[in-house]
């Protein structure tokens, strides 16, 4: 199974799993009797969630209604359609020190930084 394919209706989230989530080929089981999976995630870093896909919008539901509030993998689980759209870049960047001095708004009508004048040493009898 991959990963993710992303549709909206027929995507679960899956939450309060615990700190010790099930496996993946628990969640299989679990939630391929409302019918066909076409993913499943079970996230381990931090733990506690999960995303399961569906090939039907109709199967998600089923799922939902049926499972959530209810214990399940010994957890009372949080089950509902998922919200977001998948990340693709996951990896915040943050600005150098020297680069932050230079980013007051607006960042738009400023040239990029340079910053290569605070390199600068004096020198000697200057």
């Amino acid at each position: 199974m991959s990963r993710d394919t992303g549709s909206s209706d027929t995507k679960v989230y899956l939450g309060n799993l615990g700190s010790h989530p099930p496996s993946t080929a628990e969640v299989e089981k679990e939630m391929g009797y409302y019918g066909k999976l076409v993913s499943v995630w079970i996230a381990r870093r931090p733990p506690g969630f999960g995303y399961v896909e569906f090939e039907d919008p109709r199967d998600a539901k089923d799922a939902i209604r049926d499972l959530d509030g209810r214990t399940v993998f010994g957890r009372r689980l949080k089950v509902e359609l998922s919200h977001g759209r998948r990340r693709e870049n996951r990896r915040l960047v943050l600005p150098s020190p020297v680069e932050s001095i230079f980013l007051d708004p607006p960042l738009a009508d400023l040239p990029p930084p340079n910053p290569s004048f605070l390199l600068q040493e004096s020198l000697p009898g200057e």
